[in-house]
């Protein structure tokens, strides 16, 4: 029978080894359950490891029991089976029983070897419990009860880990420090320093922790270029945040230190941002400069496009066309084309290069997919060039497309042109025809209204018909009463009147 004990028990560890737990458990229940087998020397041993396969296979339940029957079958108690019983509390989420159980264990084991693993539990389970003190105390004891423990080294972390969670980072950074001090050729110490880099960063104090490295007795080196990299993150990390001001300062000082900087264009675009954001033009105009100028840049274009449009309201429409004609070649899309290419238009306008503006004007319009209100508003620019350079036809056939649309302020000012090109072409007849539509349709916009009626009066001092002329132009003068220009020109007419009829 002893043989065939230690055959059941043999098969049993070799099924283990190869975590073949059920079959194990098998062999190892049969070991355990032979006669006179609980005064075998093995007979704890296989208590312990069915406790083992039913913890590896996740039957939490039964590996407690076992563990608990391992135990009481010691005498003086196994420290082993305690341990992994309260494991598996843990992992049963009975927590406070964990405890109690770990919190025995000193008294029960005064020597042991998982004294040290009962400690890191101990804190483990404080912390799962969010009593953040208690942990610590638990961790601090094992660091300073047994300091070469592997699981010391852990234990700093994990204290620096519940100071970080609970926002105390000054604390945090102390802990880490005591691991990257105490233990400076591990794995934990590279752990502490990592972490207490990303630390620095989200602080957007890197400088103090480049300081500090190099205070060491071991320098911790940092690569080419990471100081660079983790000043630019920690201003990132800011502006991530929406701590805006702190954000522009920092990426002020990253400018300032590192003018050949990997992330400079970076950092200028997004100072530019951020100050365009706070109504800070003038401030942001530097920043936009430098990355228009960096050809390739993923933000070059969208830098092209915000300085053009700054130029272009404060009048500065030479700038502003340069910029939009560098923007034209940048373009990604069809959208961003379209954009440059009318701010393109929009300052020959205003520079009064009327041959540009027919070339840019007609080239857009040859874009069927141009919605309707901008096309309306390049027909429009193309109609006045026309008509400052004399190009009369030209510009009519743009106008009569105009004018249908006299609700819009370019289709007024349109039916208003092309009845003054009748006037000044001496065909009265359609230019009446046309004022006459004018007023018959209607439109809000009163200013190009009151201009039909001026030159419906003028078409009436042309044919000396002064009579019909004034009434015009009284009641206009009656009816009109925006603050503008209209006043003078219909007094400057009535005067006119005055003195042909002296």
């Amino acid at each position: 029978m002893k043989a065939w004990g230690s055959a059941l028990y043999g098969l049993g560890y070799s099924l283990f080894k190869n975590k073949a737990y059920n079959e194990a458990l098998i062999q190892f229940e049969a070991f355990t359950k032979q006669q006179g087998a609980a005064s075998d020397v093995r007979y704890v041993d296989a208590l312990n490891r069915m406790g083992d396969s039913y913890f590896m296979t996740k039957r939490y339940d039964r590996a407690g029991q076992q563990y608990q029957l391992a135990d009481k079958a010691t005498q003086g108690g196994n420290d082993y089976a305690v341990y992994q019983q309260a494991l598996t509390l843990g992992l049963r989420k009975e927590n406070q029983a964990k405890l109690t159980l770990l919190n025995q264990f000193e008294d029960r084991f005064p020597v042991s070897d998982y004294a040290d693993d009962i400690l890191f539990e101990i804190g483990k389970t404080h912390a799962t419990m969010q009593d953040k003190d208690q942990a610590i105390a638990a961790y601090e004891r094992l660091m300073d009860t047994y300091p070469g423990s592997p699981l010391s080294r852990k234990a700093g972390l994990q204290i620096a880990l519940l100071h970080v969670n609970s926002l105390a980072l000054e604390q945090a950074k102390a802990a880490y420090k005591v691991v990257i001090e105490a233990y400076p050729g591990s794995q934990e110490a590279q752990t502490a320093v990592s972490d207490l880099k990303q630390l620095h960063v989200s602080t957007n104090t890197v400088a103090e922790f480049i300081n500090y490295t190099r205070s060491l007795s071991v320098p911790v080196p940092l690569a080419a270029g990471e100081q660079d990299s983790l000043t630019y993150l920690a201003a990132e990390n800011l502006l991530m945040d929406g701590r805006n001001q702190e954000a522009i300062d920092a990426f002020e000082a990253y400018v300032g230190q590192f003018p050949n900087g990997l992330y400079l264009a970076d950092s200028h675009y997004h100072l530019a941002k951020l100050k365009q954001a706070k109504g800070d033009v003038v401030g942001a105009a530097p920043h936009l400069t430098y990355v228009a100028g960096r050809t390739g840049h993923r933000y070059q274009g969208e830098c092209l496009a915000i300085l053009a449009d700054i130029y272009f309201k404060q009048g500065r429409f030479e700038d502003a066309l340069a910029r939009y004609t560098l923007l034209v070649p940048l373009a990604t899309d069809k959208k961003q084309r379209l954009t440059a290419e009318t701010g393109q238009l929009r300052c020959q306008v205003k520079l009064g290069r009327d041959k540009d503006v027919i070339a840019s004007a007609t080239s857009l319009l040859g874009d069927q997919s141009m919605d309707k209100v901008l096309q309306t508003e390049v027909r429009y620019y193309r109609a006045k060039a026309y008509q400052n350079t004399g190009l009369a036809e030209s510009a009519r056939s743009d106008l009569q497309l105009l004018s249908k649309e006299v609700q819009t302020v370019y289709g007024a000012e349109a039916r208003f042109l092309l009845a003054e090109q009748y006037f000044k072409q001496k065909n009265l007849k359609e230019a009446e025809k046309v004022v006459n539509q004018f007023i018959q349709d209607g439109t809000p916009h009163a200013y190009w209204l009151a201009h039909a009626f001026l030159l419906l009066a003028d078409i009436h001092m042309e044919r000396k018909d002064d009579f019909q002329a004034k009434q015009y132009l009284l009641s206009l003068k009656e009816n009109y009463k925006t603050d503008d220009d209209i006043a003078g020109l219909i007094e400057a007419r009535l005067t006119k009147i005055a003195q042909r009829n002296k």
